[in-house]
């Protein structure tokens, strides 16, 4: 006969800080593991939600009657997301994003102290991108012992692109994103080379000559990209104080420069998020800010201007054009661009033909526009709530909900790779192995692959529930449906 079938659905006594477990919860969460055997032993002993987050050695579980080494491995995968609960405690602190474009522009979401994912997938993710160009799960942001905020790419399949806001120091095989363009960076001892791997001049390469290296759309730099989405002059690539690293300064384009975090179905590294920083999921832009006590900050990001909102209405009272920061749209020291000081602001379209003009006044009444939907767009969102005991408890109410959610999701991956532990040795010795069946639920049949990881052993629906193979705990970025001739 097939093991039991489970369910991966969290108690929903469970769903609460673990530091307020009682006896007779932790009953439950031993029932739910499938390890039920030990519920008096763990009673006997008084264990509590704070107790158990203190067990972790080998010992420890001996102690309270187990002592077979697979289960004493089960326990300390069951609590470490626990642990990460515990440690997260402090859910006043935190960042914000603010999704600018995109599916869910407009909507600001907190990031506490146990992080945040996102992708496709509503039931894995905090933040949930409903786009074809989404993977399942695509990002995480997490928070490390210092406090810092860590964006990663978890291996999507269209990548994450982070704005350059400063000079990029390249590294090999780093790859920059110009509009529509792709440059993947070559690092062979002392020479650069810059080779288009995605857009219309795909496969145009250029060597970064010891005096640097133009990169725009007009024929006078040194790499001329054929791509309307990038400046007639966009960046440069020199060397760093004469014999340093290499490095790539945006100082001139209209749309920016991004940096992708990893190719294709790989994770990235881990990179540091600040306030102010802006980053790209699909066609979603997201602006790290400052969670304030009242109101979400309103302004926009800066960026040269891109991009204006759809004018539903004209405003009452237009807003007086803003003076250009100095700083930010100093005169570049190239041939033939017009001074940022001109009497008419430029942007550039995403589609070939006329560049539009847009005079002071116009643009200060689409900013106008811009910031009342903005306005009104944040009050909706926090007008329940706030009715009960203002916007800073409404705002912590989210934060705590977020953070539930999240040890949800953990305790659901937990849950998954303990029953995947357990039913392996319970089946060890057995004459009969059914092949078909979901190695989790044993209800349903085997019907789809996990991506990247490659393991065909889930049904679709314990799919949905899971966002790490339980095999190999490799985040699943997509999950391909499989049909049998």
């Amino acid at each position: 006969m097939p093991p039991q079938a489970i369910s991966l659905d969290v108690p929903v006594e469970l769903i609460k800080d673990p530091r307020s477990w009682t006896v007779e919860d932790i009953s439950i969460w031993l029932q739910w593991l499938g390890i039920g055997e030990h519920v008096d032993a763990f009673a006997g002993r008084g264990v509590d939600g704070l107790m158990l987050l203190q067990l972790s050695a080998e010992s420890s579980w001996a102690e309270l009657g187990v002592l077979d080494p697979a289960q004493q491995r089960v326990l300390d995968s069951a609590v470490e997301p626990l642990r990460c609960f515990h440690q997260a405690g402090a859910v006043e602190t935190g960042l914000a994003l603010h999704a600018i474009e995109g599916p869910v522009a407009g909507q600001i979401f907190f990031v506490g102290a146990g992080g945040v994912t996102g992708g496709r997938h509503c039931a894995s993710n905090g933040i949930v991108l409903s786009e074809n160009y989404v993977s399942r799960r695509h990002f995480q942001i997490l928070r490390d012992r210092a406090g810092q905020y860590l964006l990663q790419d978890v291996g999507s399949t269209t990548g994450t692109f982070m704005m350059v806001r400063e000079e990029l120091v390249l590294v090999d095989q780093m790859i920059i994103q110009l509009g529509t363009t792709e440059l993947t960076v070559h690092l062979e001892g002392d020479m650069c080379s810059l080779v288009a791997t995605e857009g219309p001049d795909k496969d145009v390469t250029a060597m970064v000559p010891a005096h640097g290296l133009f990169i725009g759309r007009e024929a006078g730099n040194g790499l001329c990209i054929r791509d309307p989405q990038i400046s007639a002059f966009h960046c440069e690539v020199r060397r760093s104080q004469g014999d340093g690293p290499y490095v790539l300064d945006d100082k001139y384009s209209t749309n920016r420069t991004w940096l992708r975090l990893a190719p294709d179905g790989q994770p990235s590294k881990r990179y540091l998020l600040r306030i102010g920083d802006l980053f790209k999921v699909g066609s979603t832009l997201f602006h790290v800010v400052e969670p304030v006590t009242d109101e979400m900050p309103l302004e926009m990001p800066h960026l040269d201007q891109t991009r204006f909102p759809p004018e539903d209405e004209e405003p009452e009272e237009p807003e007086e054009p803003e003076e250009p920061d100095e700083q930010e749209f100093s005169e570049p020291e190239l041939p033939d661009l017009a001074s940022p000081a001109a009497p008419q602001l430029r942007w550039e379209p995403f589609l070939e033909g006329d560049r539009p003009v847009l005079s002071p006044e116009d643009y200060a009444q689409r900013l106008a526009a811009a910031r009342r939907r903005a306005a009104e767009g944040s009050a909706r969102r926090v007008a329940g709530a706030a009715d009960l005991q203002g916007s800073q408890d409404a705002r912590m109410f989210d934060l705590r909900e977020r953070e539930l959610s999240s040890l949800q999701q953990r305790m659901r991956n937990s849950r998954a790779q303990t029953a995947y532990t357990l039913q392996q040795q319970q089946r060890q010795g057995s004459e009969r192995r059914d092949e078909d069946l979901c190695k989790i639920c044993y209800d349903n049949d085997i019907d789809v692959v996990l991506y990247p990881c490659g393991h065909f052993m889930l049904c679709q629906w314990c799919a949905r529930m899971v966002s790490d193979c339980p095999v190999c705990r490799l985040v699943i970025t997509d999950v391909i449906r499989t049909y049998k001739a």
